[in-house]
């Protein structure tokens, strides 16, 4: 399996303005899609978008944790992601609002999201988000975070596509 070093450029590039995305990640997309490639051995299938930013790759134990989201909704502006999370009756049942300080940037045309749960460096994770050119669908790369003797690498987990959604 290869595996794909990531550059710790986030402050470089907001500070210097960044590049911007080729298309807005400003918008709602529906919660369940579609697994286009996997990269670990595991099941495949349906995905949550709820569940990749709550760190869980798994679709069956994605489909047992978030089976009621219905939405997420990405704004961004100044540098700074807010993330709702909608339910299926249309009540949010999460946020939170990143910046470079909490992990989130652009490199190239992509926005990344870094997380950590905890303080164990064995759950980082990083999120590749790219809106397609029309902004219709939003195409998710997620990244386990392991330590080497090189220092830190991406092993990809999978590649995930979500709807937007015209609400």
């Amino acid at each position: 399996m290869r595996a794909t070093r990531f550059p710790l450029l986030a402050g470089l590039l907001l500070a210097a303005g960044g590049p911007l995305p080729a298309a807005s990640l400003n918008g709602t997309y529906d919660d369940k899609g579609t697994q286009v490639a996997m990269a670990v051995d595991g099941p495949s299938g349906a995905a949550s978008l709820h569940a990749l930013l709550g760190q869980q790759p798994d679709p069956v134990l994605a489909s047992l944790d978030f089976d009621g989201t219905g939405s997420v909704r990405f704004a961004e502006a100044n540098g700074v992601l807010d993330i709702e999370i909608f339910g299926e009756q249309g009540q949010r049942i999460w946020h939170d609002r990143w910046s470079a300080r909490e992990g989130f940037s652009y490199e190239g045309n992509s926005a990344v999201i870094r997380m950590q749960l905890g303080a164990s460096p064995d759950h980082r994770w990083v999120l590749v988000l790219n809106p397609d050119d029309a902004g219709r669908v939003l195409e998710v790369k997620a990244y386990r975070v392991l330590q080497s003797l090189l220092g830190p690498h991406g092993e990809p987990v999978g590649t995930y596509v979500f709807t937007r959604r015209d609400d």
